[in-house]
């Protein structure tokens, strides 16, 4: 009798769970899509989530973002378009065809310090800004950036956390909270660029200003200290993340030197001969991201980490050259300047695959701290689209 009423009583505690969970599916079943997943499937998966994994099994998480780089110096990689042109065509190989393409993928405010701060702290413009603040400071809330992004959280769980390019357009006086090590700038130059460093064996503490010897352009110093960190990380035998921001492609457009004469491509039409220049060298910057990426991905194969590990690409903002005749920059709501790229690559992660449901780089940070088995605070705007990657519940 008493174990009758027991399974009664849970039979009754389900039902009555059951309920609830009908009734916030019926009121939110109508909402709009956000990232393509309905708030009633938010719901399902927030009340029938498993337990975070334990830190021996957190995976690697890179993420690597380019500056302005907008869909057409993307190229071919959507799967969908095998075969086209881009400056990226190692990129194109180990991260869009070994890996997933979102084929919407948008920005809240196409202007670099506000992008990078939604994507740091998981939050909404309006939610971190202020009127005013510092001269090129782009109207953010930096006290509420800072310390507040989602990389403290991965450092907490055990990760072992770098941040190695551009930041943010206004440089904090300390290194934020959640970085172990720190080499990073607010975007800086191309030749003789100049860091921001704190934590990394062999360096100063303090501002480190390199050389105008070629073998110190910007994207391969970022690129080398990259290395070396995820070598450290796997050395220490801890999970690892890893934040990599070239300048690249953002003005003034200095390509490596050994890429500045590169150009493959049929020349352009006399109609485009006004953007030439400034294309051509825009296309020519990503050619040592396209190595960087080629590079980072062979470490974490000879390390054998590859299996644990997932890799992210993606952009801060678009850019436009001419469309709609407007000069050339970003800051506009066309979709040139909001809607970049985002690839993504790691287990689970279907080979060239693609999903077109929207998504935005608010998404991120609840995403990253999902793959690592966290829950994404309260006050997040963004949701995470984790187990839909993993699963390929995106087809």
């Amino acid at each position: 009798m008493e174990l009758w009423k027991m399974s009664r009583l849970a039979t009754l505690a389900l039902a009555a769970l059951a309920s609830v969970a009908l009734a916030m599916l019926i009121l939110w079943g109508t909402a709009s899509k956000i990232t393509g997943v309905s708030r009633s499937s938010r719901l399902l998966f927030a009340l029938f989530e498993g337990p975070s994994p334990p830190r021996a099994t957190r995976p690697n998480i890179i993420w690597i973002i380019t500056d302005d780089q907008d869909q057409v110096l993307g190229g071919s990689f959507p799967p969908t378009s095998p075969g086209g042109a881009t400056p990226m065509p190692k990129t194109k190989q180990l991260m869009s065809d070994a890996g997933v393409h979102a084929l919407n993928w948008h920005i809240h405010v196409p202007i670099c310090s506000p992008s990078r701060s939604t994507l740091l702290t998981g939050r909404y413009f309006h939610n971190i800004k202020q009127v005013g603040g510092p001269l090129g400071g782009m109207h953010v809330n930096y006290s509420k950036v800072n310390n507040h992004t989602f990389v403290r959280h991965l450092q907490e769980a055990g990760y072992l956390t770098g941040m190695f390019g551009k930041y943010l357009n206004v440089m904090p006086n300390a290194v934020p909270a959640g970085f172990n090590e720190w080499f990073a700038n607010s975007g800086g130059t191309y030749i003789a660029p100049e860091f921001m460093v704190k934590g990394i064996e062999g360096f100063p503490e303090g501002w480190v200003k390199f050389t105008n010897s070629p073998s110190n352009y910007s994207t391969s110093v970022i690129g080398n200290m990259s290395l070396a960190f995820i070598e450290r990380a796997i050395k220490v035998q801890k999970p690892f993340f890893a934040y990599i921001a070239p300048k690249a492609a953002h003005e003034p457009f200095n390509p490596a030197p050994w890429y500045r004469d590169s150009w493959v491509l049929r020349p352009f039409s006399s109609a485009a001969r006004v953007i030439t220049a400034v294309f051509k060298n825009r296309w020519r910057t990503l050619l040592s991201v396209d190595d960087l990426i080629a590079d980072v991905i062979s470490k974490v194969e000879e390390l054998k980490q590859m299996d644990r590990t997932y890799f992210f690409f993606s952009s801060d903002h678009g850019f436009q050259l001419g469309q709609f005749n407007i000069p050339m920059d970003k800051r506009h709501v066309y979709e040139w300047d909001t809607k970049i790229h985002l690839l993504v690559r790691g287990p689970g992660i279907k080979p060239s695959s693609s999903f077109a449901q929207p998504g935005t780089q608010v998404d991120i940070a609840p995403t990253l701290l999902g793959l690592a088995g966290l829950d994404a605070p309260q006050h997040y705007d963004g949701k995470s689209i984790a187990r839909f990657l993993i699963h390929s519940e995106l087809e």
